[in-house]
């Protein structure tokens, strides 16, 4: 899937399916501030739209995460994360050729905001990315319990026009290697590709393991993403929230 939309997730998320989880204007949109801390701005941002998403962030700055920007004179960068996007284009999905091993299926969940400490939790310990108080309102994040615990997840963040991004993978160290990341995003991608809508995600360009695993359920590297954290001129230093 080679649609421009994807280079610019957030805008496109923002602007169509997701506009009820957006604040903002016209030229600039972030998502409310406990659902994640991504911002937007249009494909081609004049610099008064670059003027209203200064006005818009809060203190600590925001994420933007789209594929090649520049910031404009006087606005302040922090950390940034080289991503990249797979597309899932293959339908079914393929055999696995991995030698992971599947050592059984285990039940999956729908999580609610009653799992919401038990998902910061496993959140905190496994590092997948922004993870707020109401991040589950993005779409339905299902979650593998192994003798109570939640021990692995999955779930839908950014939804645009006719594609999905699937996010929040992240499953407990000691049950790695075991099939668990595979059958959620298995299960979400199906969701998704149900409602005629094409699976996406990012990761971490450096997360080769991760990329195999995607490959092998039939997604393939689109572009180059950057998650970069930014602040407007004159506002304190950005940080990751």
């Amino acid at each position: 899937m080679t649609d421009p939309s994807l280079s610019n997730a957030v805008w496109y998320a923002l602007t169509g399916p997701q506009s009820h989880l957006s604040v903002g204007h016209a030229g600039a949109r972030m998502f409310q501030v406990d659902v994640t801390p991504f911002c937007a701005v249009p494909d081609d941002p004049s610099n008064a739209d670059w003027q209203q998403l200064a006005q818009l962030l809060p203190t600590g700055g925001g994420a933007l995460f789209r594929e090649q920007i520049s910031l404009p004179d006087g606005w302040q960068q922090g950390d940034q994360w080289p991503c990249l996007q797979l597309v899932r284009t293959q339908t079914p999905m393929p055999e696995p050729i991995l030698p992971e091993p599947i050592l059984e299926s285990f039940d999956t969940d729908v999580l609610t905001h009653n799992d919401l400490p038990e998902i910061l939790d496993l959140v905190a310990r496994t590092r997948p990315g922004p993870f707020l108080g109401n991040t589950l309102a993005t779409g339905q994040y299902r979650g593998i319990r192994v003798n109570g615990q939640l021990v692995a997840m999955a779930g839908e963040r950014m939804r645009l026009p006719g594609a999905t991004e699937i996010s929040a993978v992240a499953v407990e160290s000691e049950f790695r290697g075991q099939g668990l990341a595979r059958q959620l995003i298995t299960q979400v991608a199906s969701r998704i590709t149900r409602r005629a809508e094409v699976p996406f995600l990012h990761v971490a360009e450096t997360n080769e393991a991760a990329i195999r695993l995607y490959q092998s359920l039939g997604f393939e590297i689109s572009r180059t993403i950057d998650a970069l954290i930014v602040a407007g001129p004159g506002q304190s230093p950005p940080e990751l929230r």
